[in-house]
């Protein structure tokens, strides 16, 4: 395995070729540059921090943690069956490479998308306060 993953300290230093997964609720696996509390720590070469971190993405929004889930109350996955999921998949960095500007591409309309939906949700908001009867 060309990638090192271990449970995160919160407040410990943080590596600078890292990726950091969330390791519990319904985003587990959901890839960061920075860390938060309850997150796995993805090193590798600073070559392929990229490549690992849009692996990370397309497992996480393709639902492929969740089988691994444990818990009842907040869920939470295993580093362990993390660890295995990112080394089985890992023959698939050849192919991320490839798409990676349109994978960003995408992603920033994601973002575009999202900010343009929280404000029509404040604009339908504002708008049915001042017209509800009194």
């Amino acid at each position: 395995m060309s990638f090192s993953l271990q449970c995160h300290a919160p407040g410990a230093a943080a590596p600078p070729a890292a990726v950091f997964l969330l390791s519990r609720g319904l985003n587990t696996g959901r890839p960061g540059f920075t860390p938060g509390p309850n997150c796995f720590r993805l090193i590798c070469s600073p070559e392929q921090l990229a490549l690992y971190y849009w692996l990370a993405y397309w497992l996480w929004a393709t639902g492929q943690f969740r089988p691994f889930l444990k818990g009842t109350v907040i869920p939470f996955a295993r580093v362990g069956d993390v660890r295995r999921l990112l080394a089985a998949h890992s023959p698939e960095l050849e192919r991320i490479d490839g798409v990676i500007p349109r994978l960003q591409q995408l992603q920033a309309m994601e973002i575009k998308a999202k900010k343009q939906l929280k404000l029509i949700q404040i604009a339908r908001r504002g708008l049915l306060n001042i017209e509800s009867p009194q």
